[in-house]
């Protein structure tokens, strides 16, 4: 069944950042609303959308707007078992309740080009559904990885002492996994169907991290404020160049990718597109360092017990 949530959803998340405790559903409501943010900030970025003007899009522009069932089936764990049919007609179900018909693209008429049966869409659209679910997938592995990893940390004597230990390579592989996200919804945006699984796991991650590494480096050290996109750029064509890749079209079996290139020579898309991986790593970093100090409020049995169960295993890379 169908299920119109959206509006709590959204009174949920403000209040979240108010809680020195977290429970269960709190954490997850935070992953989803981390995941979708990031998707739709990038699905507009490949669409050439600049991230300033993303706010004022109308609400039937985001991704939460898609279909409330994968949003529901994600917060109770049965995600894996809707169809991405079964998303459009949710979607259908809610638009027609809510006054919108078929149509040229319009807000003030309420008349939208996807209001046809699941057969009828273009593949465009079909692709959105199918990475809107693989994103939410990948969003309860990162719960799953999160509360793996915190129990483990916890259950090892000082929390605070072992965290600092393992706590930079927990994170990071958190932000790599929100720029691989954010990489897919970016190919979307530009008419790109493009699953990462399809591309060696080492290699992507070597290129992630070759682009983020100076942003990751200042989230760390407190310097956001005194950050550079040509600086980021020339730490990138340093990391990239010594790990052999050469410039030349996209291609990770063949290790040449087209910014490697001086700065100058940048197209002002691919310059903007550092303002993008800032962006996502910095709201990785704050969204990180937000649920560990859920954890770390909290009393150690009972917030465990709540976390167990209830969310299926899923890889996040």
């Amino acid at each position: 069944m169908c299920t119109d949530n959206k509006r709590e959803t959204g009174k949920q998340q403000n209040q979240l950042y108010e809680k020195t405790e977290m429970n269960k559903q709190d954490i997850k409501m935070m992953i989803y609303r981390f995941a979708i943010d990031i998707s739709d900030i990038s699905l507009q970025s490949g669409k050439g959308i600049a991230e300033s003007e993303i706010n004022s899009l109308p609400a039937s522009e985001k991704l939460s707007y898609l279909s409330p069932l994968f949003i529901t089936g994600f917060l109770s764990g049965d995600l894996e078992d809707i169809r991405e049919q079964d998303g459009h007609e949710c979607f259908l179900e809610y638009m027609k309740k809510n006054g919108w018909t078929f149509g040229p693209k319009n807000i003030e008429l309420k008349t939208h080009p996807d209001m046809v049966p699941w057969k009828k869409l273009p593949r465009a659209t079909r692709n959105k559904y199918k990475l809107l679910k693989a994103t939410l997938i990948g969003a309860s592995g990162v719960y799953d990885s999160l509360k793996d990893i915190f129990k483990k940390l916890s259950g090892q004597g000082s929390f605070a002492k072992i965290m600092n230990q393992y706590d930079q390579n927990c994170k990071i592989d958190y932000i790599l996994y929100a720029l691989s996200l954010s990489e897919a919804w970016v190919k979307l945006g530009k008419g790109i169907m493009s699953f990462n699984h399809e591309i060696d796991q080492y290699e992507l991650r070597d290129m992630l991290l070759s682009k983020s590494a100076y942003f990751i480096k200042a989230c760390f050290t407190g310097r956001e404020d005194t950050l550079s996109n040509q600086e980021a750029h020339e730490k990138f064509l340093d990391f990239i160049k010594d790990a052999g890749w050469t410039y030349g079209p996209e291609n990770f079996g063949d290790r040449t990718y087209p910014t490697i290139v001086p700065w100058e020579e940048l197209s002002r898309e691919d310059r903007d597109r550092y303002n993008l991986i800032k962006t996502v790593v910095c709201m990785s970093c704050d969204l990180y360092d937000y649920i560990k100090m859920g954890f770390v409020n909290s009393s150690d049995e009972a917030v465990f017990a709540q976390f167990d169960g209830s969310m299926p295993s899923s890889s996040y890379h």
